[in-house]
């Protein structure tokens, strides 16, 4: 485990590597209904911006526990997260720990569904 950001007291597992976040940062993290839609509200700080992480692949995964088989694609083809939620290109310049990239500094507000 490696590249999290913990803030607002979360604790990290006893395993992680490389440990980011402030105990003190409030990301207010809020759900919102708007009818059918649903947004994620939260805030980002300097620190999100600056650690930059590596894209996720089958081998950085490694092999499950219980088949003892690497993840992949559905075709089998190596796993290579370089897309975030919305479809977004992810490269080495702007891998942030999470699903989204290119967020600015600051307020938040995504549609998710």
């Amino acid at each position: 485990m490696s590249g999290n950001i913990y803030y607002w007291g979360a604790r990290p597992c006893v395993k992680e590597n490389n440990l980011n976040g402030s105990s003190t940062f409030n990301p207010k993290v809020k759900p919102e209904e708007k009818g059918d839609e649903v947004y994620l509200n939260f805030l980002t700080d300097q620190q999100y911006q600056d650690i930059k992480e590596v894209i996720i692949t089958s081998e950085i995964l490694g092999k499950t526990r219980v088949t003892k088989t690497f993840f992949d694609n559905p075709d089998g083809t190596p796993l290579k997260v370089d897309k975030d939620y919305f479809g977004n290109s992810r490269s080495a310049e702007n891998a942030v720990a999470g699903p989204f990239v290119n967020l600015e500094q600051g307020n938040q507000n995504l549609k998710i569904w």
